[in-house]
């Protein structure tokens, strides 16, 4: 799969991507072959691509590989698009003269609870453009994954894959998959290569129950990476969940905590 997804950056659409040079990686198995048919030949509005491969002696097996950052400022620009969102959303779709919508989910629902997931704003968005844009949206890929999926007797099983930034988008994709009601029935492993951090800790908690405790998602990252270490975490006493020691319980809030506790959540947020 890393092959896969490096071979991805030589066949990525240019102009108008450019991207920076790459360590030679071998070519992947001659088995794995693009399909040409579920994959966009242009990028999106800020310079994501992936493609779709087969597996042609196991016809049930395919891959997604997003693409890494690239050498442009619209890749840059999704980087560092730090804002968190919440994990859960629709967007209204255009449908005729009415609007349709998509539920956007990337994590469980947490109703009643003080904090909810939440996922890195640039990679949602990179993740949404993707779904929806280019020549071959890969909304129309998953739905046609999908059909296969229903049709054949073999289960398709579909491994997603990224490296870098391209890791985090298949991070928050295998989430979309995974609690979608389209597309839920396929089988997905996902293969991450040194992801930046896509959410916060529920999203990596979901993540973790929905596909990870079942041995079907991995990060593998090089501990002198810095990527996986950003973005840089920002949280204060209001972050943490509640009940807890700081306030919530017994207290009510800051204000009824003990002095030592009130000291320390006033300078946190100086």
């Amino acid at each position: 799969l890393l092959k896969i997804c490096q071979k991805v950056y030589a066949n990525s659409p240019k102009p108008p991507t450019q991207f920076t040079a790459v360590p030679t990686v071998p070519n992947p198995p001659d088995h794995w072959q693009i399909r040409s048919d579920l994959s966009p030949t242009t990028v999106t509005l800020d310079d994501s691509y992936w493609q779709v491969w087969q597996n042609t002696t196991q016809t049930h097996q395919y891959a997604i590989a997003v693409r890494g950052p690239v050498n442009a400022g619209s890749s840059d620009f999704t980087d560092f698009l730090l804002p968190m969102i919440k994990a859960r959303f629709s967007i209204p779709l255009p449908q005729n003269d009415s609007f349709e919508t998509l539920d956007f989910n990337l994590a469980r629902d947490e109703v009643g609870s003080t904090i909810e997931a939440g996922v890195h704003a640039g990679f949602a968005l990179s993740l949404m453009l993707m779904l929806g844009s280019t020549d071959c949206p890969l909304m129309f890929s998953l739905g046609r994954l999908a059909a296969l999926n229903f049709a054949s007797n073999d289960r398709l099983q579909l491994f997603v894959s990224g490296h870098g930034q391209g890791a985090s988008v298949a991070l928050l994709l295998t989430s979309f998959i995974r609690h979608s009601a389209l597309f839920s029935g396929i089988r997905t492993k996902t293969y991450a290569f040194g992801p930046a951090k896509p959410g916060n800790d529920h999203y990596a908690n979901d993540l973790d129950q929905i596909a990870g405790a079942k041995g079907m998602c991995f990060s593998v990252c090089n501990s002198q990476d810095w990527v996986p270490q950003v973005p840089l975490t920002l949280q204060n006493l209001e972050n943490v969940n509640t009940p807890n020691s700081f306030f919530g319980y017994p207290y009510a809030s800051v204000a009824d905590a003990p002095q030592a506790v009130v000291q320390m959540h006033d300078s946190v947020n100086r």
